[in-house]
């Protein structure tokens, strides 16, 4: 009888001849985006503003399992606050000039 193994952990890790489970160390860039719970559209605008690094095995992009866990670890906040102004800033329109004599 066969056993189903969540998705997760096929993608991680791998059977050695010996069936002991072994980390995966680089990961193709639709892996990476999995991993990342991300569009590959947007791994590859991460990939273009160099947030990751790669390493190219002939045309293959790939992407390290470290590079991985350092950028999930990192603060995010300036990836959606970069070149735009806030929602605030936004909603309250351009600045307006007050004469007061």
């Amino acid at each position: 009888m066969r056993t189903l193994t969540p998705i997760s952990a096929a993608l991680t890790a791998r059977q050695t001849p010996s069936n002991t489970p072994v980390q995966k160390l680089l990961y193709d860039r639709k892996s990476s985006a999995f991993a990342l719970s991300i569009s590959m559209r947007s791994l590859d605008y991460l990939l273009a503003n160099k947030r990751l690094s790669t390493l190219k095995l002939g045309k293959k992009v790939m992407v390290s399992h470290g590079e991985l866990v350092r950028f999930s670890r990192s603060n995010h906040a300036s990836l959606t606050e970069q070149g735009s102004e806030t929602s605030l800033e936004k909603a309250a329109g351009p600045p307006s000039l007050c004469i007061t004599e």
